[in-house]
């Protein structure tokens, strides 16, 4: 995987609570936590340099809302390799236009990093903004948008010559239960780009 990915990795079109919103985008965090609660899993497949194996790669994630203001993530890789992630959105504006969260990822490796995020709603488009930080800054802009209850997009794009740039489409296919397909092209023209593909479900513990 690619330096800076960020661990709380679901993007759900629905969660199992009342307001429904999206928790966090694949590889990229955004500001916004889920509900109370509220429990994310996800498996994720995502292509392998063909010079090496050609294969996909499986593993999978959750996420955990805690009083509508945190966030616990977990994320395996089936080789053994088990990390924690952890966000916070101390503020969010009266009518739900804004919102700020920061949170730290691979806390259970040597890489531990932290991030800052802003979102900002216009009529359906979220836009999302802020900095990843490890052994570089990276800026990072996106949005996300769904084009009814089934099916929605995003793109994000993370700066630098590490970063990269990825883009969405997911499709719910009952209540809690989405499928998504991600295409991310690294800045470095010499490393290839990935195919993900994510089958999430959110539900309420």
């Amino acid at each position: 995987m690619y330096k800076g990915l960020i661990c709380f990795t679901a993007f759900a079109a629905l969660s199992a609570g009342a307001n429904a919103q999206v928790s966090a985008l694949i590889n990229y965090p955004v500001a916004d936590v889920l509900g109370h609660r509220e429990f994310q899993f996800n498996h994720n497949f995502t292509s392998a340099d063909s010079k090496l194996t050609g294969q996909y790669l499986h593993s999978h994630n959750y996420v955990l809302g805690l009083f509508d203001v945190a966030e616990v993530s977990g994320i395996a890789d089936f080789l053994g390799s088990h990390t924690f992630g952890l966000k916070f959105t101390p503020y969010r504006s009266k009518d739900e236009k804004f919102a700020f969260g920061f949170g730290w990822q691979g806390l259970s490796s040597d890489a531990v990093s932290h991030f800052e995020y802003g979102r900002y709603t216009i009529g359906d488009y979220n836009l999302h903004f802020g900095y990843q930080h490890d052994d570089e800054d990276r800026g990072v802009f996106g949005f996300d948008h769904a084009f009814s209850q089934q099916w929605g997009c995003s793109a994000e794009y993370v700066g630098n010559s590490t970063g990269s740039s990825a883009y969405s489409l997911f499709y719910t296919m009952k209540s809690g239960l989405v499928l998504q397909g991600i295409y991310t092209k690294p800045h470095d023209f010499a490393t290839e780009a990935n195919y993900t593909f994510v089958l999430t479900y959110t539900f309420r513990i």
